[in-house]
């Protein structure tokens, strides 16, 4: 059996640095789950849901 390299997905290799909204919707989320604030971290993934919808569609 052979090694296969795996591509990368087009939006990994297109998209060197992460909007700064992104980042921070992100951070939010780490934190939050971190620290245990689960209606945090949801807030946090529902505004990510929406920010790429609006702003990365």
């Amino acid at each position: 059996m052979t090694k296969q390299k795996t591509a990368q997905p087009a939006s990994a290799s297109v998209h060197k640095t992460r909007c700064a909204e992104c980042q921070n919707i992100k951070q939010r989320r780490a934190r939050a789950l971190e620290s245990g604030d689960r209606p945090g971290a949801e807030a946090a993934t529902v505004a990510m849901g929406v920010h790429l919808r609006v702003t990365h569609p």
